[in-house]
């Protein structure tokens, strides 16, 4: 205690002296005096005074206005200098209505609140029970008088810091801490008591914070409030804010609020508008359909017979599917028109859908065309089975389907309608005794919204169907006119995808991997970047899925595979010898019969042993087809390859699969480390992942890892390895070896 206070001492004196130096005339000196145990509002960090208080304070008392003179004590004697006017702010501190009578407040800082706390397994306990137990308090605390006053709780155990209190409590010297809950949950991380301390109760008796000034000054309240104004608006205030407390403050949430809310208004007098436009355009064009309508009811007459009597010289096979049974593309040409011409002409709505099957390529591919035909005999069969009776089903050509529906009451309908397409072809097809996954991907027009004609809403329906593609497959999605501009951009970056192996445009970057056993990097993960010339840099989830589709991704997924070993042979040859390799692979590159020939062909190119060498692919790709996958994968890895499970927990493997799968590692995906220790749901299931992940003898790899909180967090909880920006960000070839350098 004594050596304590010979730095407390040395520290005044230090501000003492520095104080001493000429200052301007006209600055007034400010006596500032806080209390020092009171984190993390005001708390003494390396021998000097640090906390929020401190900090804000300095922050509100601009140099040229006002010159801080800083000292401390305890609460009790800092109290009465204030009430006597021997200072002339403590800083901040609870308002009640006792010291409203001694002093002045400012505005509200913040708001505080009390929390109740025992030790972990002790009985639950509630308000009403604390006299039951032995209850401790900071002495002299506004959380005493609380206790006193307004629980009327007389046998309570006073401690003169809350330091003295936590400890008190985590060595069952009291049965209960009643305190502030973010000075207890402060002492709680610094004293790492979270599996010791635990919140019984929390957000008690909301009060308000201000600083507390004598009341000889009100001018300082005006300018403490002013500036506080100041810091809010310039956005200081929730920048310290955040630092200390970790989340964002009331008042901060409440002008997020009052924006939403602003935002909110607009948006609705923006639909009004716009539905007030729309329902005068409706009537406008209604009362013109009706005008017109002896004239189109005569044109659609005589259409009708000259269809009538067409029809009665053609074949059933000149309009039917012979595989399908469904309505083929003259029938689409020749009868669908009409139908949407009779549908507009009524002043009635309509949608066509423009149905394309996902993967279909591919497994007509790898399973046969007879295996092909049979798909598609039960697509068939399922979209006939969830059309609506009055809709007209067509095969397109290939696996492209066209639904025609007439009488729609609102575009809601549609979408019901698009809901129950998705929903249906979730569950697999079996082709042959193989179980295969097919979903759709489905473009809509509405009618005549987005075109009077067939050839127009067949143009942008597709357009559509290639936009839902690009957001992901398995889903439906409405035309609208910046669609078009889309379709023409992935034109340009198929044409571009093309070219850009052989112009040598594709570079790999690595991202170290961190072994937090060792503390040494053991491993990078290789990732592909396309620098084009016309482009620019295109992200990869922009041209991998287009890869994949144009089967592009063999040609470029080898390169990867290549380049990646030579590179990791080169390190080898520079003294990183024990330095691994993971390289991420598609499902279209896996399926290929001969794809384990192919990585052990440049495994021998290279000359880089199997075992530096591991292949990641995702858990939601792996689960398609999964039993054919599985055997694949085992094969790698009887070959000597690691496998990598990446992006786990953002699928749907069940935990059966997974004790099978050959793989040895489980990489955790970013979007659960990002709010791992802010969300107790997460923090949950990454520690089931990582248990499980043990059990069944998986190393875990934690990728996306950008603070230390999060680090911490996983080195705590048992993650193997970590990867991310708080490491290092993908680095090109050149800059590696220096990287390795530093970390020796």
């Amino acid at each position: 205690m004594e050596y304590y206070k010979k730095y407390v001492f040395i520290l005044f004196f230090c501000i003492f002296a520095l104080q001493t130096f000429p200052v301007k005339a006209d600055v007034k000196e400010i006596k500032y005096q806080p209390e020092v145990n009171y984190p993390p509002y005001k708390y003494m960090n390396n021998n000097q005074i640090s906390g929020f208080d401190i900090e804000l304070t300095n922050l509100i008392f601009k140099n040229e206005d006002y010159r801080l003179s800083i000292s401390t004590d305890s609460w009790d004697k800092i109290y009465e200098r204030l009430r006597a006017g021997e200072i002339d702010t403590t800083g901040l501190m609870v308002v009640n209505n006792e010291r409203k009578k001694d002093i002045l407040f400012s505005n509200t800082v913040l708001d505080t609140y009390i929390s109740i706390y025992t030790r972990n397994g002790f009985d639950r306990v509630t308000l009403e029970d604390l006299s039951k137990y032995s209850v401790g308090v900071g002495k002299e605390q506004y959380s005493e008088d609380i206790l006193r006053d307004n629980l009327k709780l007389t046998n309570y155990k006073q401690y003169d810091n809350i330091s003295q209190a936590v400890d008190a409590l985590a060595k069952g010297q009291i049965d209960v801490l009643f305190e502030n809950q973010e000075v207890v949950n402060y002492y709680i991380t610094t004293k790492d008591l979270k599996n010791t301390i635990v919140q019984q109760v929390d957000d008690l008796f909301p009060q308000h914070v201000c600083y507390g000034v004598n009341k000889a000054n009100p001018e300082l309240v005006d300018y403490i409030n002013k500036r506080l104004d100041d810091l809010h608006r310039s956005g200081a205030y929730e920048e310290l804010y955040q630092k200390y407390f970790f989340y964002h403050s009331k008042i901060y949430k409440q002008n997020q609020k009052e924006k939403y809310v602003a935002l909110g208004i607009i948006i609705i007098i923006i639909l009004i508008i716009l539905h007030i436009v729309s329902q005068r355009y409706i009537r406008a064009l209604r009362k013109k359909v009706i005008t017109e309508r002896t004239q189109y009811e005569d044109m659609l007459k005589e259409k009708y017979e000259e269809l009538k009597m067409y029809q009665e010289q053609l074949h059933y096979n000149a309009y039917y599917d012979s595989l399908t049974g469904l309505p083929n593309r003259l029938y689409l040409y020749e009868n669908t028109s009409s139908l949407i011409n009779t549908t507009i002409s009524a002043g009635d709505k309509g949608a066509l859908l423009f149905i394309d099957v996902d993967n279909f390529k591919l497994i007509n591919d790898t399973f046969g065309h007879n295996a092909g035909d049979i798909l598609l005999q039960n697509i068939a069969a399922r979209l006939i089975k969830i059309c609506p009776k009055k809709s007209n089903l067509i095969r397109l050509g290939g696996d492209e389907f066209i639904i025609v529906l007439t009488n729609i009451d609102s575009e809601n309908s549609v979408e019901t309608i698009g809901k129950n397409l998705i929903d249906i072809f979730n569950d697999p097809f079996s082709i042959n005794e193989i179980v295969v996954n097919s979903t759709l991907s489905i473009g809509i027009c509405m009618f005549p919204k987005d075109g009077d004609n067939l050839g127009v809403l067949l143009k942008n329906a597709d357009t559509a169907m290639y936009k839902s593609k690009s957001l992901g497959r398995n889903t439906f999605i409405f035309y609208n006119e910046t669609m078009s501009k889309d379709l023409m951009d992935r034109i340009n970056l198929e044409d571009n995808l093309k070219s850009a192996l052989k112009n040598n445009e594709f570079k790999l970057y690595y991202q170290p991997q961190l072994d937090l056993t060792s503390g040494k990097i053991t491993g990078m993960e290789a990732l592909i970047r396309w620098d084009n010339p016309k482009l620019g840099r295109v992200p990869p989830d922009k041209f991998i899925s287009v890869a994949e589709e144009m089967g592009l991704i063999i040609p470029i997924g080898e390169w990867v595979i290549k380049t990646a070993c030579e590179f990791l042979v080169k390190l080898h040859n520079e003294g990183f010898k024990n330095l691994k390799i993971s390289v991420n692979i598609s499902i279209v590159q896996l399926i290929q019969n001969n794809f384990p020939d192919i990585v052990m062909r440049i495994l021998s190119e290279t000359g880089l042993s199997p075992n530096y060498l591991e292949l990641e692919i995702t858990e939601t790709v792996l689960m398609e087809n999964i039993d054919t996958n599985i055997e694949k994968l085992r094969m790698l890895r009887n070959l000597g390859l690691d496998i990598a499970l990446d992006d786990f927990g953002k699928g749907y493997s069940s935990l059966n699969y997974l004790k099978s799968l050959p793989i040895n590692t489980l990489k955790i995906d970013k979007s659960f480390i990002d709010d791992v220790v802010t969300n107790n749901l997460t923090e949950s299931i990454v520690s089931s992942i990582i248990l499980i992940g043990h059990k069944i003898g998986h190393s875990i790899v934690a990728e996306g890892i950008e603070d230390r909180t999060q680090l911490a967090y996983l080195k705590a909880a048992g993650c193997n390895i970590m990867q991310g920006y708080l490491l290092s960000k993908p680095l090109p070839e050149e800059e590696v070896i220096s990287f390795l350098n530093t970390r020796k």
